[in-house]
C-alpha cells in the first residue's frame, strides 16, 4: 500500500430528483440518486487527524441518530429519504466511508445498500446489501425533496474543510 491514499469523504450535497429516481428492489418506493462523493488524497498521517478531528460530529450524528431512527420508523413523507454513514473495510484493511440506504433497522443492526460509488475498497459495489451495527454509524442524514437535509453532521463539517 501507497503512502498516499485516495479516501472518500462521502460528502451529501442533496441531489434528490424525483424525476430521476431510481425504483429500489427492495422497496415499493423510488429511491433517489445516489450521493455525490468527492474524494481527497491524503496520506496516513492527515487521514488520522480528520478521524480526529471528526469526532465532535459523529459524537453530534450518534446523540440525535435515535429521534431520526423514530422519524423512519414512522415512514418519512413522500420523497424523504434515510441513509447512514458508516466505514467498511476490505481485505486489504482499505477503509471508505459510504452511504447506506436504510432498509430495516432491527435489533440494534442496520440493514439497507451501499448507495454511493466506491472508490477504494474492493468487493464491494454500489447497491450491493449491507448491514453493521448501529454502534459503527458515523452519521445520518433525511433528505428533503427541496434539497434540504436534517442531521449530515459529518458532512457538513467535512464540506467546511474544502
Amino acid at each position: 500500500m501507497t503512502n498516499t491514499l485516495l479516501v472518500t469523504i462521502a460528502v451529501f450535497f442533496a441531489l434528490i430528483s424525483t424525476s430521476q429516481a431510481a425504483k429500489n428492489s427492495t422497496s415499493n418506493q423510488a429511491s433517489p440518486t445516489r450521493p455525490v462523493d468527492q474524494g481527497m488524497y491524503l496520506n496516513t498521517q492527515q487521514i488520522k487527524k480528520i478521524y480526529s478531528s471528526m469526532k465532535p460530529y459523529i459524537k453530534k450524528a450518534r446523540a440525535s441518530y435515535p429521534d431520526a431512527k423514530k422519524k423512519w420508523e414512522q415512514a418519512l413523507p413522500k420523497g424523504q429519504y434515510f441513509f447512514v454513514v458508516t466505514r467498511i473495510r476490505d481485505q486489504h484493511g482499505v477503509e471508505e466511508q459510504v452511504f447506506i440506504s436504510v432498509n430495516e433497522i432491527k435489533h440494534g443492526i442496520i440493514k439497507g445498500y451501499i448507495f454511493n460509488k466506491l472508490n477504494n475498497v474492493s468487493g464491494y459495489e454500489f447497491k450491493q446489501a449491507y448491514s453493521f451495527p448501529e454502534s459503527e454509524l458515523i452519521d445520518w442524514v433525511i433528505t428533503k425533496p427541496n434539497g434540504e437535509q436534517e442531521g449530515n453532521f459529518v458532512g457538513k463539517y467535512l464540506s467546511s474543510l474544502r
